[in-house]
């Protein structure tokens, strides 16, 4: 069993259902499951080998969804990084880590150095944008799945102590320090909610929708999105850095979100909202809130 089993055994049960919503841009299952496997497909014909570190530097998006997953499935470890450190702090991670791939976001291309990180090779950094947005010299995302088969990759050596993802501490009180998490204890993680909530009558997990407005970067959103999949929900995306306490509102009654979790100043945000504009939203689908 390997953390990315939730998403596989939903696009079986429920390939048509809807496992995560992004902007406009709606994916199902079946979609889903099928992308992280040409993703996995594609980085073991690039000869990444097992335990192999790669680092994730992205907004929140879908494609982030499909990529922690893919590579599970070609056991390599997921080094997600906060996009708001500076550059420097950003290719320490990088450096850090031992990463010798890079997914980068168009849009945050410019903070990094290429020759800063000399692990990674360029052939290895993949940019997701639009074709014609991707530098030259450099993989295009798409172009990079693009062919490669959508079923499962076989044969691949999974341990339940393996690797899944580092995730580095902020950094306040030193140089940001990359905390290990294992495949078999993400799981645990995983079945603690589903033992916590088997009680409450109030939830059905089957029924989730979670709103991600904390970047998929931190370890809140990578257990939020995991556990989602392992309930057959759906995951609604949030665009990073654009938070706007009435777009929630909005997000809430249109998705019928069920539970989120967001940060204390988020959740002051939306109750300081006038009462006329709160009144105007259906909330009635939430039935839970973390933060």
């Amino acid at each position: 069993m390997n953390v990315a089993d939730g998403l596989r055994i939903n696009s079986w049960s429920n390939p048509e259902k809807i496992a995560a919503v992004f902007d406009d841009k709606r994916v199902t299952y079946a979609e889903l499951n099928a992308r992280a496997n040409q993703l996995a497909h594609a980085m073991l014909k690039k000869g990444f080998e097992r335990q192999d570190k790669i680092s994730i530097l992205m907004y929140n998006n879908i494609e982030f969804l499909e990529i922690y997953h893919g590579l599970i499935r070609a056991a390599l470890i997921s080094v997600p990084i906060n996009f708001r450190l500076v550059p420097a702090e950003l290719e320490y991670i990088i450096n850090n880590s031992d990463s010798v791939g890079l997914f980068i976001g168009i849009e945050l291309f410019e903070k990094i150095n290429p020759d800063n990180i000399p692990l990674v090779k360029k052939e290895n950094i993949i940019i997701i944008s639009p074709k014609e947005l991707t530098p030259e010299g450099y993989l295009n995302y798409e172009d990079f799945i693009a062919g490669c088969p959508g079923n499962e990759p076989e044969n691949v050596d999974q341990k339940e102590n393996d690797i899944f993802y580092f995730g580095y501490t902020s950094g306040t009180t030193g140089f940001p320090k990359g905390a290990m998490n294992t495949t078999r204890g993400t799981l645990d993680i995983i079945k603690n909610i589903f033992v916590r909530t088997a009680g409450k009558k109030h939830i059905d997990l089957s029924r989730r929708v979670m709103l991600v407005i904390i970047p998929i970067c931190h370890s809140n959103s990578v257990w939020a999105t995991l556990i989602t999949f392992w309930c057959g929900g759906t995951n609604v995306v949030f665009p990073s850095g654009q938070f706007n306490a009435e777009k929630v509102l909005q997000l809430i009654e249109k998705e019928k979100v069920t539970t989120s979790s967001m940060v204390p100043t988020m959740i002051i945000n939306i109750l300081s909202l006038p009462d006329g504009v709160k009144n105007k939203y259906d909330m009635s689908s939430l039935t839970s809130l973390g933060s």
